[in-house]
């Protein structure tokens, strides 16, 4: 796990009172889209990466008590993320990238945030939306720079 997944793995625990396997849930997630990601486009996937991605997806997330109590919201959620990925992939392609394909980017942290308002509620969530969002680790001008 990489220092920024332990900052935001610790943020979603200790400052927004997440419960833990409704975190471990995200981070499986995360490794997930940053493995499948990184094959998509032909990056080099170490084979224990492989290894935990394959776990990830057939056992530990199936698992996940969060997960199983609330797949269907999170299986919907998980298909926008795709579809938003898709998109971005489309218009990188053609060389069409701009802010609006960054968002889509980051449509993992609408699963992020969606997880908290199932957690919390929206009456806590309430005034801490931007924070949660804001652990977002990407920056506009680095993602431009990948393609320039």
């Amino acid at each position: 796990m990489s220092l920024y997944e332990l900052s935001v793995k610790s943020a979603l625990i200790k400052d927004f009172n997440l419960p833990e396997d409704a975190v471990e849930y995200l981070c499986d997630v995360w490794s997930v889209i940053q493995f499948f990601d990184d094959a998509y486009d032909y990056d080099e996937v170490d084979l224990k990466d492989f290894d935990r991605v394959l776990w990830a997806v057939f056992v530990k997330i199936p698992q996940n008590p969060f997960y199983v109590r609330n797949s269907y919201q999170l299986s919907n959620c998980c298909s926008l993320q795709i579809l938003k990925w898709h998109a971005a992939n489309s218009v990188e392609k053609t060389g069409n990238h701009d802010y609006k394909s960054f968002v889509w980017r980051a449509g993992y942290y609408d699963l992020v945030l969606l997880v908290a308002l199932m957690c919390l509620g929206p009456d806590k969530l309430a005034g801490i939306e931007h924070n949660i969002l804001g652990l977002y680790g990407e920056d506009y001008e680095d993602y431009k720079a990948e393609f320039d």
